[in-house]
């Protein structure tokens, strides 16, 4: 891993996982306000994202401070999914260099609730609508990915013990299916199309990890990869952690490479482990 941002992290994120793992099967769900629908919202999404525990906002404050002595502040905006104390001491949008933190502390918070190992803690750094560094260490598997400065991503295995001392590049195997997994929010019209065309689509809460699990899957060539509209900070972080895998890709439906917003959330993207077939955004391209 090169120096920098992430490096700085790496105790402040196994720090968290360690008091994730501690708090998880003790705290409950304390709830919080969301605001208004996002589109396609239904119940199960309503509710996945007004989940919230004391876990949320202890992790989250863990990473606050880490990246307060490796960043500006003065200078960088934070998008952090929970209000907690730290989040002042960042920069408000507008007035933040193009640069913005992005902070998940834990993705996945019904999961987490239920006792599973889907949950992981995320943290992104955006610079001029690249993704400069993203992170998502799922703490009960002890397994984190992440891409670093110099676009290149990694995983480091048994992380709580090694850090990134043996963390390893990423390459996909490509993939010679027609295995596509979509989120819930692609309009059904896109998902017709793409069955017309002979692809499998699979919706991802039938994988068993959901969401994340599909996107890796664009990694080890279970999939070609995985169709997003309007997903959530660790959705987003792993697909920027796919691009920079030798072979990866992350692009718009209209088959041009993504950028990321100050925000972190991306309305219409395709993570791939391969080249993009035409046919695919052409059926993408239909809805645009």
């Amino acid at each position: 891993m090169a120096k920098g941002f992430a490096q700085e992290m790496e105790i402040a994120l196994r720090q968290a996982g360690a008091v994730a793992r501690m708090l998880q099967g003790r705290v409950s769900d304390e709830g919080k306000d969301v605001g208004i629908d996002m589109p396609h919202d239904n119940d199960t999404l309503r509710r996945r994202r007004a989940a919230k525990t004391l876990a949320d906002e202890v992790v989250q404050e863990i990473l606050l401070v880490a990246a307060l002595s490796a960043l500006d502040a003065r200078a960088v905006a934070v998008d952090a999914e929970e209000d907690t104390p730290s989040t002042a001491c960042f920069a408000a949008f507008g007035n933040n260099d193009g640069e913005s933190l992005i902070l998940d502390p834990i993705d996945g918070t019904m999961e987490y609730l239920a006792g599973e190992d889907a949950y992981s803690i995320c943290a992104g750094l955006v610079r001029n609508g690249a993704m400069a560094t993203a992170m998502v260490y799922f703490a009960a598997r002890d397994v984190c990915y992440a891409l670093d400065e110099t676009g290149q991503s990694f995983v480091a295995h048994n992380f709580s013990i090694h850090g990134w001392q043996k963390a390893q590049e990423l390459s996909t195997v490509g993939h010679r299916g027609r295995r596509i997994y979509a989120n819930g929010r692609v309009e059904g019209a896109v998902l017709a199309r793409l069955r017309d065309r002979g692809y499998e689509v699979v919706d991802d809460t039938e994988m068993p990890g959901g969401a994340p699990d599909c996107i890796l899957t664009c990694l080890n060539g279970q999939s070609l990869g995985y169709i997003a509209h309007t997903r959530q900070v660790r959705d987003v972080l792993l697909g920027a952690i796919v691009a920079g895998a030798h072979g990866g890709r992350a692009l718009t439906w209209e088959g041009t490479p993504l950028t990321w917003p100050e925000k972190g959330r991306v309305e219409r993207a395709m993570f791939l482990g391969s080249q993009v077939p035409d046919d695919l955004v052409d059926c993408l391209l239909a809805t645009t």
